[in-house]
């Protein structure tokens, strides 16, 4: 074997070995190569699925609060169209006392008030409307904090009481009137 054929071996072996090394170098690059997008991609999975759940909790916050806020600002203006029919219905209070149809209910009223305390009541009206009323087994005397109407009564032993006022009526019937006003507003 001659010199030619030694160099020859020499630079055959050589690139075998420079391309096994070579080969095995991009074998171990293209794998890391693709561990690191394998990560890549399972980080960016985990990161879409964090922004998907944040987003998901995000919404449903907002989506509660907007939902409490607009049921609060119609229970606001529920009980502010509550308010104003209550305001005009006292409103036309005056007005009702000088009917007929007051003087009946008076009538009935004071007819209640005695049935319910006993013979001997007393019953307060205000001023003038003593007349609308005829005595019949109770006492009438004058309400004495200005009522825009209707009667209180007392038993003749003090123990038992009515308040058959327009103010305490109309307070009876409050949630009755926010049901109506529902029903409109619906």
């Amino acid at each position: 074997m001659g010199l030619d054929e030694i160099i020859g071996k020499i630079e055959s072996d050589t690139e075998a070995t420079v391309r096994r090394i070579m080969e095995q170098a991009k074998a171990q690059a293209d794998r890391a190569t693709n561990d690191a997008k394998a990560k890549a991609q399972a980080r960016l999975s985990l990161a879409k699925s964090n922004a998907a759940a944040d987003s998901k909790v995000i919404m449903t916050r907002e989506s509660s609060r907007a939902a409490t806020e607009a049921s609060q600002m119609y229970q606001e203006r529920l009980n502010d169209e509550v308010r104003k029919s209550i305001e005009s219905i006292k409103a036309s209070f005056q007005a009702y006392t000088k009917s007929d149809e007051y003087a009946k209910l008076l009538k009935k009223l004071a007819s209640r008030a005695a049935g319910e305390l006993g013979e001997d009541c007393t019953i307060y009206v205000k001023r003038d409307d003593d007349v609308k009323i005829k005595p019949a087994g109770f006492t009438i005397s004058e309400l004495p904090d200005g009522s825009a109407g209707g009667l209180r009564a007392v038993s003749k032993d003090g123990l038992k009481y009515v308040d058959y006022t327009l103010d305490a009526l109309l307070s009876s019937i409050n949630d009755a009137i926010a049901v109506e006003i529902m029903k409109l507003i619906k």
